[in-house]
Parts: C-alpha cells; sequence; structure tokens
C-alpha cells in the first residue's frame, strides 16, 4: 500500500484524522496531488502543506443558493442545491490561496464556509473535504446526482490537471496476477523493442525481451517483484517505467466446481417439506402423549397381574 501510495498521481485518504499513523502522515507531506475526507471530531493539521483543519461543528449544513466563483462554477451550476439534503458535519479550513466550489451555512443561517476547500502550493495541488454525508446528494435523482458527479469528477480533474505524467505503455497489462498465470508487457507503438527485468529483495529474478508489436510473457513463483521496464527505438531508450508487480499464491482453478458440499443438505431440508410449509414439532401433536399413556397403563397392569404391587 505504501508503494502504491507513493507513486499515485492522485493520493486520497479517506477518513484522515489527527491520529493517523505517521506514515500516512508522511505520505501525505509528500505527496503531488493531493484529496483528504476527514474524520473525527478534533482539529488537525495537514503536515507539509500548511492546511489547518478546524474541529467538527454538529448540525445539518445546507448548500448556500449562491455558487462561489470556482474552476467548477459551470460544472456545478444548473439547478436549487439549497433543497438537498444537508451535510452532516462542517470544519473550516485555514490555508493559503484557497477557493471553494461550495458553500454550506448552519441551518441556513451565519456566514457561509466551505464544502470543499481546494488550493495549490507552488506546482502542488491539494482539496479538503469540509463537510459529510455528501453521498446523500447521490442519493437524489436529477440535480443531487448531478451536482455530486459534478464536484467529484470536476475535482479531480483540476487535481491532476498540469501534471506530467509519464507513458503507461511500459506498465504490465495486470500488475497482480494469480499463480502460475504470466506477468506480461506490450511493445509500445512508437517503439522497436521492450526489455524488462524483474527483481525480488534486489535480487536478479528474471530478464526478457521482446521487438515491436510483440508481447512479452514471464511465469515467475508467487510472490511480490520490482519490474524495470526500457523501451529502444533506434537503438537508444526511449521511455523507461518502474514498479511492483506481484503473483499471488492462490489460483482459482483450485476452487470447487458445480454443487457445493452444503447444497446436498439443503435439498435434503426442502424435501422434507410439506409444499414449503414449515415442519410440525413432535411436542405439538397428540398422539405422542397417547401412546405414552398406553405403555405406563400396560406396565402397570402386567405388574398388577404378576402379584407386584
Amino acid at each position: 500500500v505504501r508503494r502504491l501510495a507513493a507513486a499515485a498521481p492522485l493520493l486520497v485518504l479517506h477518513g484522515y484524522s489527527d491520529g493517523a499513523p505517521e506514515w500516512v502522515k508522511t505520505l501525505a507531506s509528500r505527496a503531488d496531488r493531493l484529496l483528504i475526507l476527514p474524520a473525527g471530531l478534533q482539529p488537525m493539521e495537514i503536515p507539509g502543506w500548511g492546511i489547518r483543519v478546524g474541529s467538527a461543528a454538529a448540525g445539518e449544513w445546507y448548500l448556500a443558493r449562491d455558487l462561489p466563483g470556482s474552476p467548477l462554477a459551470l460544472d456545478l451550476s444548473g439547478g436549487p442545491v439549497e433543497e438537498l439534503p444537508p451535510l452532516l458535519r462542517a470544519r473550516r479550513i485555514e490555508a493559503e490561496r484557497t477557493w471553494a466550489p461550495l458553500n454550506v451555512r448552519r441551518m441556513r443561517r451565519g456566514d457561509p464556509q466551505p464544502a470543499v476547500a481546494a488550493g495549490s502550493r507552488q506546482s502542488r495541488r491539494w482539496a479538503v473535504a469540509g463537510g459529510e454525508g455528501y453521498w446523500r446528494w447521490a442519493f437524489r435523482t436529477g440535480v443531487g446526482r448531478e451536482l455530486y458527479r459534478g464536484l467529484w469528477t470536476g475535482l479531480g480533474g483540476w487535481l491532476l490537471a498540469g501534471r506530467e505524467t509519464r507513458s503507461k505503455g511500459l506498465d504490465p497489462l495486470r500488475r497482480v496476477v494469480e499463480r502460475g498465470e504470466p506477468l506480461s508487457w506490450t511493445t509500445p507503438v512508437a517503439a522497436d523493442s521492450v526489455v524488462v527485468e524483474l527483481s525480488a529483495a534486489g535480487q536478479a529474478v528474471s530478464a526478457g525481451a521482446v521487438g515491436a508489436g510483440d508481447t512479452l510473457f514471464t511465469i515467475v513463483e508467487p510472490g511480490v517483484y520490482e519490474y524495470v521496464a526500457r523501451a529502444f527505438r533506434a537503438g537508444r531508450v526511449s521511455d523507461s517505467a518502474e514498479g511492483p508487480a506481484e503473483v499471488e499464491p492462490f489460483n482459482s482453478e483450485l476452487l470447487p466446481r458445480g454443487r457445493t458440499a452444503l447444497e446436498p443438505l439443503q435439498d435434503e431440508a426442502a424435501a422434507g417439506a410439506d409444499d414449503g410449509k414449515p415442519a410440525r414439532p413432535l411436542a405439538s401433536m397428540g398422539w405422542p402423549y397417547l401412546l405414552l399413556i398406553a405403555l405406563f397403563c400396560g406396565e402397570w397392569a402386567i405388574r398388577r397381574f404378576s402379584g407386584l404391587r
């Protein structure tokens, strides 16, 4: 998780609080693009960003009617947002160079504050959710669902805008495969060949090369590996990529096929039912008691006739 989060183009921390582990705080401080959805009631500070998040204020926080000017203003306009379900908690967010796509007010009164705050720090970008309960908007068809989608897709697009992204043509087709399945790489269209090296714990495990238009398949033992892929064009390295790849010890071929072991028991229980009616308990029937009485009387009669008192 740490490796994938460190290399993520957009790091999303859901449920972040002041009590988050140190490795999570380190990831947040080093992220290039960061989206945080806070949790808990206590105030917190986002390390490395100069962002201070206040304590959660209870109450119902309704969207303000007037949308503030922001990069998402066009994406969020188009309906009576003040009629949507309220957010449950709201937090004040303090930072430099911030903007808000939406504002909320407590019980529709008082000064507005951001439902989401966003900003930039040099070439880095961030956004912090100022409330809880955004999922309520998505449950409303029409304006609510469109606003929910417009907010988060627009915010994600703004966070990733302007970021230099490397080509994904050298990533494995699947980063995680089952036991016995190959890790595979395809040569990009603009390359003449691709060379891939796999290593585990610093030791080389596998290496291979394929030409233009071909796919490299490498089968290795279960484990976590690091790959280095290089694309060549005209005898020179034109692109490169590296990262984790994993082969799981599990294989779906080991799963049982067809009926499971529980199905016969279920069939027998169903066969014992009378037209889907539940079976009548023995204690609710009369004949067992008559049988016990008859046996008791018979035993008494035998003892009487044999001279036993």
